[in-house]
């Protein structure tokens, strides 16, 4: 794949130019997903290709934020082992904890 230079306006910085190494890609989609993507540039004065790469960028990001389904299946088997065990308490802090960790995997995967 060769990489090329381009110039481009960093989040943020208006008028703030920064050189970054691109790459051209072909991509082949669906007609009714490229029409959808080509309504939602026009709607949001977006190209089809910084589009496309938002939606790439924000999809691995929420994919790297979430724990995989061997980690979730562990630590809830886990927590279940000693849940009979705890006191009214003990089970709420432990409710607490689980939520307060689900809203910080959410948190992570919409970038926040």
């Amino acid at each position: 794949m060769e990489a090329s230079t381009c110039l481009s306006i960093t989040e943020g910085k208006e008028n703030m130019k920064k050189k970054r190494e691109t790459f051209n890609f072909s991509v082949c989609m669906d007609a009714e997903l490229a029409k959808k993507l080509d309504e939602f540039c026009e709607k949001q004065n977006m190209s089809r290709s910084g589009a496309t790469c938002l939606a790439v960028k924000q999809y691995l990001q929420s994919v790297e934020a979430m724990p995989s389904a061997f980690d979730v299946l562990k630590n809830f088997s886990s927590f279940l082992a000693n849940f009979s065990g705890m006191d009214k308490e003990e089970k709420k802090k432990a409710l607490d904890a689980i939520e307060s960790e689900a809203r910080a995997t959410r948190d992570r995967a919409l970038g926040k």
